[in-house]
C-alpha cells in the first residue's frame, strides 16, 4: 500500500513539474490607442517581462507620419489597479539614437533592457500575479514631445501569464458527457416515469445558469468571464469563423451598425472603467497638428479606444459573447423521433432563444435579424404554449390523475409533469415562468446591474421557497435535490453584487469573489454529474446486487426450514411406520413411565396430527390403524382407549 502511495505522489509530482518549473512572466496581448494617433502609427507592440532577471524584451513596429519630432517613452504597468512600473525613458538613449528624432518611415525594432536597480519590480509585484489565471493588467506607452510634453501617441496592451480558466477541456468534456447521457436517456424515456431525461435537462439548465451569470451589465473580473465561457456551448454559442462572417456581412447590408462586428478579439474594446483595464485613462496635452493619413500606405488594425469613444463595449451580453473566440448562435436540428423529445429539445433551448431575442430586439439593429428572431421566438413558444394548454386543459376537463394514467398524454407531454406529484402537477409552470422572467430581466433590464441584481435575487428567492413549501416531486431526495439547485442560484446571485460599478470594489477582492463563485458552480456541476450516474443505472445495478444478496439469505432460511421439515416428515413417517406395524422385531421392554393408559374423560378437540408417543406405543392402539385416525380427525371425533 506504501508503495502504491509513493508512487501516486510521485506521479503528481511529474504532472505539476511542468507548471512549476514554467518561467514567470508577463507578456502583452491585446493593443489598441488610447488617444487618436497623431504623428505615430503602430503595427505591433510586443513587450514581455522576464522576472527572473528583470528584464523587458520589447518588439515595436510603428511608422512615423511627423517629421523631426523628438520624444520621451512613459512606460505604465497596471496590475489589479496597482502600478508597481511607472518610468520614463529617453528614446536617444537606446538603440544608438535611431529613435530620436522619430525615423519618417517603417521602423521595427526590438531590444531587451535591464531595468536599473532602483526599479524594484519583483518586489512590487506579488509571485501569484505570474500563476494566477486570467490577469486583469495592462502596459501603456505614451510618446510625449520633448520640451512641450504634448502626447504624440499613447499605445495600451492587456498583459498575460498564460494561464486561463479558459479550457477547452472542460467544454468538450461538459458536452460529451450531455451528449452521451442523452442517448441513455432517450432509450429510458420509454418509460414515461423514468428520472434521467428529467435531470438531463437540469443539468443543462444549470449549464445555462453558470453561462447567463455573466451577461449582467456588470464589471465581471476576467476570471470569472472566462470561466463562463467555458459553457458557452449550453446556450447554443459555438466557434465558426466564416458563419460569424457571414452574419456579420448580413447585418451590415441590413441596417446593421455595430462597430465591433469585425473584429477578431472583444479585450480591446472593453471599456476602460472596467476589468482587465480597471481604470480610465487621461488624454495628454492636446497637439495642433493634424495629419493626414491618406498619403500614407500603411495598414493598420490597431483601433482606437478611449474613455469617450462609441465603439467600446458595455457589461454583460455584448462582451461575454464577443470574448476570446467568436461565438454564434448555433440551433441543431434533432430530427422529431417522439413527440416526448420535441418537447425537451423545446425546453432545453428555451431559455437562450428568448434571451438572445429579447436582446436583439433591445438593439434595433438588422430589421432581417429581428425577422429572425421573432420567427424563432413565434416557434419555440407556439409549441411550449401548446403543449401547455393541453396538459392544463385535460387536467380541467377531467382530474389530474388522468394526466399520469392515460399513456397517450404521459408519453407526449410527460416532459412537463411526470416528475411532480398528482396533485402538484401544475408546478412546471414555476420554472417556466422563471426561465421568462430571467430572460426579462437580463435583457431589457441590461442599462443598469443593481435593478437585475434585486430582481433576479427575488426571483430565485421566490423559486426556492415555492420548492420548499409546495415539495412537489414524487420523492423526497428529488425535492432535496431541487432544493439546492435553487440555493445555489441565490447564493451565487447574491456574489454577484460584488461586482456592481457603484460599489467601487478593489480588483482583487473582486477577483476572489469571482474564484469562489466559480467553485461553487463547479462543486454543483460534479453533484450533478453524481447524480446522472446514479439515474444512469448504477442505483439499479446496486439495488439488484443487494436484492440478490437478501434472495440468497432467504433461500438459506427457506433451506434450513425445509431441511427442519424434511426432519419433522421422516421422524412422522418413522412414527406412523411404528403405529402401523405394532409388533417390535425385537422383544425390547417399554418404559413404565411411557406405558400408561390414558386418563377417563375427554380431550380437546384441538390436539396435534402427530400422534402421541403414549398413544402409539399404548399396548391398546394396535387395533387402531392410521387410516382410521385420519378418518377420524376429518369427521372432527376421536375415539380415545380407555
Amino acid at each position: 500500500m506504501l508503495a502504491r502511495l509513493r508512487a501516486a505522489f510521485l506521479t503528481t509530482l511529474l504532472i505539476a513539474a511542468p507548471s512549476l518549473a514554467r518561467e514567470q512572466i508577463l507578456y502583452t496581448s491585446s493593443v489598441t490607442y488610447c488617444d487618436p494617433p497623431e504623428s505615430l502609427l503602430v503595427q505591433q507592440f510586443d513587450i514581455t517581462y522576464y522576472n527572473n532577471n528583470q528584464s523587458i524584451f520589447f518588439n515595436v513596429s510603428a511608422s512615423s507620419v511627423e517629421d523631426n519630432v523628438n520624444v520621451t517613452a512613459s512606460l505604465l504597468l497596471n496590475v489589479y489597479g496597482i502600478k508597481p512600473v511607472n518610468i520614463t525613458i529617453d528614446l536617444c538613449n537606446i538603440l544608438g539614437g535611431a529613435l530620436c528624432p522619430l525615423p519618417m518611415y517603417n521602423f521595427v525594432g526590438s531590444d531587451t533592457l535591464s531595468l536599473p536597480s532602483s526599479v524594484d519590480i519583483s518586489n512590487n509585484i506579488p509571485g501569484i500575479a505570474f500563476v494566477i489565471p486570467d490577469l486583469e493588467g495592462y502596459a501603456q506607452l505614451s510618446l510625449n514631445e520633448v520640451g512641450t510634453g504634448a502626447l504624440k501617441a499613447c499605445v495600451q496592451a492587456t498583459l498575460s501569464n498564460g494561464w486561463s480558466m479558459k479550457q477547452p477541456a472542460v467544454s468538450w468534456t461538459t458536452a460529451g458527457i450531455t451528449i452521451a447521457t442523452t442517448a441513455v436517456a432517450a432509450w429510458q424515456s420509454l418509460s414515461p416515469n423514468a428520472l434521467l431525461p428529467f435531470r438531463l435537462v437540469d443539468m443543462l439548465h444549470l449549464y445555462q445558469t453558470i453561462a447567463a451569470s455573466a451577461f449582467l451589465n456588470l464589471n465581471y473580473p476576467v476570471v470569472y468571464r472566462a470561466y463562463a465561457l467555458n459553457f458557452a456551448w449550453a446556450l447554443g454559442l459555438v466557434h465558426s469563423t466564416s458563419m460569424q462572417s457571414s452574419i456579420d456581412s448580413m447585418r451590415h447590408r441590413t441596417g446593421g451598425n455595430m462597430a465591433n462586428s469585425t473584429s477578431n478579439s472583444a479585450v480591446e474594446f472593453v471599456n476602460r472603467k472596467y476589468s482587465p483595464y480597471n481604470a480610465v485613462v487621461t488624454r495628454g496635452l492636446p497637439s495642433a497638428y493634424t495629419p493626414n493619413f491618406a498619403n500614407y500606405k500603411i495598414f493598420s488594425t490597431v483601433a482606437t479606444v478611449t474613455g469617450t469613444s462609441s465603439n467600446v463595449l458595455d457589461a454583460g451580453v455584448p462582451t461575454y459573447v464577443n470574448s476570446s473566440d467568436r461565438y454564434v448562435e448555433h440551433r441543431v436540428r434533432y430530427p422529431a423521433f417522439v413527440r416526448a423529445w420535441s418537447l425537451r429539445l423545446v425546453l432545453m433551448t428555451f431559455f437562450p432563444i428568448i434571451v438572445f431575442t429579447f436582446f436583439q430586439w433591445t438593439l434595433k439593429d438588422s430589421w432581417v435579424s429581428v425577422l429572425l428572431s421573432v420567427i424563432a421566438f413565434l416557434a419555440i413558444c407556439g409549441w411550449l404554449g401548446y403543449a401547455v394548454f393541453v396538459t392544463m386543459r385535460e387536467a380541467r376537463r377531467s382530474t389530474p390523475y388522468s394526466l399520469y394514467s392515460r399513456p397517450e398524454l404521459l408519453s407526449s407531454y410527460g416532459p412537463l409533469y411526470a416528475q411532480y406529484l398528482n396533485p402538484r402537477y401544475f408546478y412546471f409552470l414555476i420554472p417556466l415562468a422563471a426561465i421568462v422572467l430571467r430572460s426579462v430581466f437580463i435583457s431589457f433590464g441590461h442599462a443598469d446591474g443593481l435593478p437585475q441584481i434585486i430582481l433576479l435575487m427575488i426571483l430565485e428567492l421566490a423559486v426556492l421557497i415555492s420548492v420548499l413549501v409546495l415539495r412537489p416531486h414524487k420523492t423526497r431526495g428529488a425535492d432535496v435535490f431541487s432544493s439546492f439547485l435553487a440555493v445555489i442560484r441565490l447564493v451565487c446571485t447574491g456574489l454577484l453584487i460584488a461586482f456592481l460599478e457603484r460599489l467601487n470594489v478593489s480588483p482583487i477582492p473582486r477577483v476572489v469573489i469571482g474564484i469562489v463563485i466559480a467553485v461553487v458552480f463547479s462543486v454543483t456541476v460534479i453533484v450533478v454529474l453524481i447524480n446522472l450516474v446514479l439515474h444512469l443505472g448504477v442505483n439499479r445495478l446496486w439495488n439488484r446486487r443487494k436484492s440478490s444478496d437478501n434472495d440468497s439469505t432467504v433461500h438459506q432460511e427457506s433451506s434450513a426450514e425445509d431441511n427442519g421439515m424434511l426432519e419433522k416428515d421422516e421422524k412422522k413417517n418413522r412414527l406412523f411406520s411404528a403405529h402401523s406395524q405394532p409388533t417390535p422385531e425385537r422383544s425390547v421392554p417399554l418404559d413404565p413411565e411411557i406405558n400408561q393408559p390414558y386418563p377417563s374423560g375427554k380431550m380437546a378437540r384441538r390436539w396435534s396430527t402427530t400422534p402421541p408417543t403414549s398413544f402409539i406405543d399404548s399396548p391398546t392402539s394396535s387395533t387402531t390403524s392410521p387410516t382410521h385416525i385420519d378418518s377420524q380427525h376429518e369427521n372432527g371425533h376421536e375415539h380415545l382407549p380407555h
